[in-house]
């Protein structure tokens, strides 16, 4: 369980953990920062994917780009993490 630093954002950011239960969310640094959430994303061959959540602002980010704020921006960023953890590295065939 998360422990949120602001209570209020537990039951939109619950929520949008419930949707992903294949995906780790977890606190980094409990102690020191107990409003950022983060899931990695292995992608085999390149580099993990990082998702970073601050659940009271309701904001997501996927390093190193842009933060996006909202329930249904932050589904998408998950979403299209997910698409591009599936996408398979192709082997260059030189002839």
């Amino acid at each position: 369980m998360i422990n949120y630093y602001h209570p209020l954002a537990s039951e939109y950011f619950d929520d949008i953990v419930a949707s992903y239960p294949n995906l780790k969310f977890y606190q980094p640094a409990p102690d020191k920062a107990p409003w950022h959430v983060q899931c990695v994303l292995d992608v085999e061959g390149e580099d993990d994917i990082v998702l970073n959540f601050w659940p009271h602002k309701m904001k997501g980010q996927r390093q190193p780009l842009h933060a996006v704020e909202g329930v249904a921006a932050m589904h998408a960023l998950i979403e299209e993490a997910l698409r591009d953890q599936a996408d398979e590295p192709f082997d260059v065939i030189e002839g």
